[in-house]
Formats: C-alpha cells, sequence, structure tokens
C-alpha cells in the first residue's frame, strides 16, 4: 500500500534509518513468522540501497532486519463516519544503523519493491506499478552540519469515506529545527513483476508512477472540492465522491537558509470506502405525560455518537432559549407551539440535526356553573357555563342525559330542559391539542314553592289588614293587594300588614319564588269594611232632682249599623236613635256605666263610660 523512508542523524558519521512499510492483511490473522521471497509478499529482510549522488561509486547495499508488524489502529480522522469491520492495513517498520563518510554530494537512501495492489483506481494496470522509497542525505563533513530528515508525525489512515467531508493531519516534525514545505508528488515506479525485490537503483534511474486518466499528483482522488495540502501546516482537506483505492504521494521538503536539503515522500494507499454515518442527532418526541403540564418541560435525546450537544427550545425572538445539556429542563415564557432542535456535534462539519415540535399548554382545569334560570312556560329551563383554565381553542362537548337539545359545543348553553327538571347530569368534555379533561354537574332541584294564603277570618278591623302567608318552599314572596290603579299596592315581605284606601272586595295575589325552581301564585278575595266605633263622650255628672242626659257618638259610623244600649240600672225615661241617646233620666242617684254595642257585617263591638247621678244637696 505504500511506505516512506526517514533517518537520524547520531553523530560520528552514524546515520538511524527506517523504513515504514504499509501493506493489506486479513485482519482475522496474524502477520506469519516468515515469508517467502519475491511476489507479493515481503521478506524479513529488504535491501536498501545507499548512493553518492547520481554517481552508483561507493554505493553500499545493506541488509536491515524487520523491526515491528503491528496493524494500525482502524480510526478515522473525520469522526463523522463509521469503517467497515474488515479493513485491516499493517504497519512494517525496519531500522539498521549505517555510518557513512563525509560527502560533498551528499546520499540517496533507496528501497524498491514491486507490486502494488491490483485494485488500485488512478493508474493503470497496477499490478504492474511498483514503488520506490527514498530519500537525500545532504553533503556533510564529519559532524558539520549534520542533518536529520523530517518524520511525519501522525500515520495515515488505513481509510477515509465517501461522502464525508475529510481533513488529515500530516505535519512533520524535524529535529534541526529546519522550515518544512508540504505538498502533492508524484509517487515513484520501481520493481517489476519479473523482478519484484530487484537491488535498488540510484536516483537517476528513477520513474513515476502512471497516472490514470483524470488524475494527477494534484487531483488524486475524485472530490468536491478537490483535495488540497495546506503547504505550511500539512493539512489535507476534501470531500471524497467515489469510493475505490487511490494512490497519493505526500512530500515534506525541508530547507535551511533557503537551501533544500531533502524531500521525505509518503507514498500511500487510500481506502475511499462507504462509510455508516457516526453522529445521529435523535431528539426523543413529547411524550403522552408532556402534554398538558405547563410551561417547564423536561427533554430527552437518543443521539448515537454525539460529543457534544445544542438545543435550541424554538421560542421565536431570542437566542437565550438553548442548552448543551444531555436531558435539559426548559420553562417556555409562554404557552404555544414550539420546534424543538438539537445538535449533535454542532462544531464538527458532519454535525446532525433533528427536531420535534412541542406543544407546550397548561392543564386544563373544567368546571361548570349554573348561570341562569328561567320558567318558560312552567317548564325549568337552564343556563351553563363552561368555566376554569382553558384556551379560546379548546373544543368542547356538552352532554345533556335526558336533556333537550342532548348535546352542545359553544362556552355557555341557551336554556336547556330536561325531562326531569328535578334530578339530571351533564358531562362536559373538553380537548386542546392532546389535552383532555372531562367534569360533571349533577343537578338535584330544591323543593317547588306552594303559594297559599290564609283565609279570611277577620272582617272587623276597618282598612288595616294582616295577612298569613301559609306558603311552603319560597325564599321570595311578591304581593299585589290588588287596589285597582294602584302600583304601589306591593309589598315582600312574607307576610305584610295593608291599609286599604277604602271599603271594597279585592282580589290578592301571592308569587311565591325560590332560586332556580319555577314560583306559584295564590289568589285570595279580600272584603274590606268600615271600622265600626261605638265610642261616644260622657256627659257631665247631675243632680238626681234635674238629671237628664244626652250622649253623642264621637264618630260617625255606616248606616247599617245597628245599635244596643245598657244604661246600667233603672231609667225612667231614655229616648233612643241609633248612636244617639236623649232625655236619658235616673231613677235614683248614682254612678251607672252606659254600654253602647254597634253591630254590623257581622261586627259587633262596645263602649261604655260612667254616668254620675249626684244626691241632691240639702240644708241644714
Amino acid at each position: 500500500m505504500g511506505g516512506e523512508v526517514y533517518y537520524n542523524y547520531l553523530g560520528g558519521g552514524d546515520f538511524e534509518v527506517t523504513l515504514v512499510f504499509y501493506r493489506e492483511c486479513d485482519p482475522d490473522q496474524p502477520l506469519p513468522s516468515g515469508w517467502q521471497n519475491g511476489g507479493t509478499n515481503l521478506d524479513p529482510t529488504i535491501n536498501l540501497g545507499v548512493f553518492e549522488g547520481a554517481n552508483p561509486f561507493g554505493t553500499y547495499e545493506v541488509q536491515i532486519t524487520m523491526a515491528s508488524t503491528n496493524p494500525l489502529d482502524t480510526e478515522l480522522e473525520n469522526p463523522c463516519g463509521n469503517l467497515p469491520p474488515d479493513l485491516c492495513v499493517q504497519r512494517l517498520e525496519y531500522k539498521i544503523t549505517i555510518n557513512l563518510p563525509s560527502s560533498e554530494i551528499g546520499y540517496d537512501l533507496v528501497f524498491q519493491r514491486c507490486c502494488r495492489n491490483p485494485g488500485i483506481s488512478n493508474i493503470p494496470n497496477p499490478g504492474d506499478v511498483g514503488i520506490t522509497l527514498t530519500t537525500q542525505i545532504p553533503p556533510f563533513t564529519d559532524d558539520a552540519a549534520p542533518n536529520s530528515s523530517p518524520q511525519f508525525n501522525n500515520f495515515p489512515p488505513e481509510a477515509i469515506c465517501t461522502g464525508f467531508d475529510f481533513f488529515l493531519d500530516q505535519s512533520a516534525t524535524d529535529a534541526d529545527g529546519d522550515s518544512l514545505v508540504y505538498s502533492f508528488c508524484t509517487p515513484l515506479n520501481g520493481g517489476s513483476t519479473d523482478n519484484p525485490s530487484p537491488a535498488p537503483q540510484p536516483a537517476s534511474t528513477f520513474t513515476t508512477i502512471p497516472w490514470g486518466g483524470g488524475f494527477s499528483a494534484l487531483d488524486p482522488i475524485p472530490s468536491n472540492p478537490s483535495f488540497e495540502i495546506n503547504p505550511e501546516t500539512g493539512e489535507i482537506t476534501g470531500f471524497p465522491t467515489t469510493a475505490g483505492a487511490y494512490v497519493i504521494g505526500i512530500c515534506v521538503s525541508e530547507y535551511r537558509d533557503g537551501e533544500l536539503l531533502s524531500t521525505v515522500m509518503r507514498d500511500f494507499q487510500f481506502n475511499v470506502v462507504m462509510c455508516d454515518p457516526t453522529i445521529i442527532s435523535a431528539a426523543q418526541p413529547q411524550a403522552d405525560d408532556q402534554f398538558c403540564i405547563g410551561e417547564t418541560i423536561e427533554f430527552s435525546e437518543n443521539s448515537i455518537g454525539a460529543q457534544s450537544l445544542l438545543w435550541d427550545f424554538g421560542v421565536p425572538g431570542i437566542t437565550t432559549d438553548i442548552s448543551t445539556a444531555s436531558d435539559p429542563v426548559y420553562t417556555y415564557p409562554d404557552t404555544g407551539i414550539f420546534e424543538v432542535m438539537l445538535i449533535a456535534n454542532p462544531s464538527w462539519p458532519c454535525a446532525d440535526t433533528s427536531s420535534q415540535v412541542f406543544y407546550i399548554y397548561e392543564p386544563i382545569d373544567l368546571s361548570i356553573e349554573m348561570i341562569d334560570f328561567e320558567c318558560l312556560s312552567g317548564i325549568e329551563a337552564f343556563d351553563l357555563e363552561a368555566s376554569g383554565a382553558f384556551t379560546e381553542n379548546t373544543t368542547l362537548a356538552w352532554s345533556f342525559l335526558g336533556g333537550l337539545p342532548s348535546t352542545g359545543d359553544e362556552i355557555t348553553t341557551d336554556w336547556i330542559t330536561f325531562n326531569n327538571a328535578d334530578e339530571w347530569t351533564v358531562t362536559l368534555d373538553a380537548e386542546h391539542y392532546g389535552c383532555q379533561s372531562s367534569t360533571q354537574f349533577t343537578w338535584d332541584a330544591p323543593e317547588t314553592p306552594v303559594a297559599s294564603i290564609a283565609d279570611q277570618s277577620s272582617f272587623c278591623q276597618g282598612f288595616d289588614f294582616d295577612f298569613e302567608n301559609l306558603s311552603s318552599n319560597g325564599t321570595n314572596w311578591s304581593w299585589d293587594f290588588g287596589v285597582y290603579g294602584d302600583n304601589t299596592d306591593i309589598s315582600n315581605d312574607e307576610s305584610p300588614s295593608f291599609t286599604y284606601p277604602g271599603d271594597g272586595v279585592y282580589t290578592v295575589q301571592l308569587v311565591v319564588s325560590a332560586p332556580y325552581t319555577c314560583s306559584d301564585t295564590a289568589f285570595a278575595t279580600i272584603e274590606i269594611f268600615p271600622e265600626i266605633d261605638p265610642s261616644f263622650e260622657a256627659p257631665d255628672p247631675e243632680c238626681f232632682s234635674t238629671n237628664n242626659f244626652t250622649i253623642n257618638p264621637l264618630i260617625e259610623n255606616d248606616p247599617i249599623t245597628e245599635y244596643e244600649w245598657d244604661f246600667g240600672g233603672a231609667t225612667v225615661s231614655a229616648n233612643i236613635n241609633g248612636p244617639q241617646v236623649s232625655n236619658l233620666v235616673y231613677a235614683e242617684p248614682g254612678t251607672y256605666t252606659v254600654e253602647g254595642t254597634a253591630t254590623a257585617n257581622g261586627c259587633e263591638v262596645t263602649a261604655s263610660e260612667d254616668v254620675w247621678v249626684i244626691v241632691d244637696p240639702s240644708i241644714g
């Protein structure tokens, strides 16, 4: 698959040379303890050619021993994808320390091998194309101006993902602090199918690999945008678009005082493969028990591969409605419908976003109130109202069991009547954005009022009448005392008294009512007669010999009034003319109680006064 060669100067002409070779492997099989020579297998030892410039004079051919055969870790620079599980790349490392004399020309270190993976996509006939790994040791004299080559800091990735942003750090470190410049370069060919492990050849014989159509050192992999390398940092970026195996050359050149000292080429095969997304954002939808619980919501997520999260709770007009917690709790400023967004790994190029719609509403607090009552032609009719906590968009559904109408959907009902007005039940259901509530209202009617006026039992009180209310189950009373043309002859007292303007026959009405029931009405006929009063003024005392009294009434009574008199003792004479008495003469001196009784309309009233008959005085 590729490799590179680099060295460290140890002093005294000693150089530690390291050759790294990468090859595909079976992830389930260990590297064998020994390989056959030739073919596509690697030998336990390889040949490293050392050339002094282009002149093969003084070339050293050395044998080096393999140092390690550790498989590379299966990792991606881009954390946004998962590699297929069957990829395996082994890193074979060879080390040797060689001593080289001073040289005004410098040396080339060369390793050559054939052949490449026949599945490579960007060179023709890749199975016939080999590899040359080389670098340069610049001129030196003893320990003057020694040099160590740059060394890449990171292993190359065993694979990269198509359809994902690619970014790879291929920076190097130079022990001498020389300036480093990075570039894409064309890998070198080496060896052949007939001679897969040739004796290394000098640089003058090097040939580059042939590029397939549309490919070059600067455009080695299908990508949009194209692969680029930062010449100062060694960072490679791109967006691979087509799966396949692609050879790429990455060169790091070291400069000292503006002069090129050496170039290390990393010749490598990038496997571009289809990868599963590593990062999946998964904001959890609103749970059934999260509807209608108010403005505070606890959020949760089941994202995959997310190292960081960013929640946006979807409140318009503000930027503070965010959280980086995995399971945040957020209190909304108001109710409403909000689109909640969750970004997994928001700072990465492969950040994934998911969203859920949350319905944030207060719980429905439902109740029923009776707001009005009418008695329509003797039929009880009720107005009900839905009250409590719910929005204007809440859907209401009334059910009036045994009622007319039987259903409704408005906040306020309109005169509901029931087959059994004394006992009925109403059900009210409410729904709003998944919030549901239900309540019932049961009515047990109060006792119906019964109006009753006591019969008239007295006719003798004149124009003043005391009414006796025999009604039951009432809380309000409305009396009309039946005076024609008078709208002030009313009272709301339970048992009122009323003074009639005159005698006559009056029809009295009593309406008895109570809340949420039909009223009841009673009528009574009242006969009002003038008051009879036989009162009279007591006459002055008189002597016996001349006594003769006259009694006059104090008031004028109805002409139909009949009178009876009792003078309280024996009289000589008395002239009676109804309420008037004249020529009343007593037979003996004394004090007499006179009683006058008036009778009219079944009423009888008696008045009395004392009359004094004085004994005549005598002389001597």
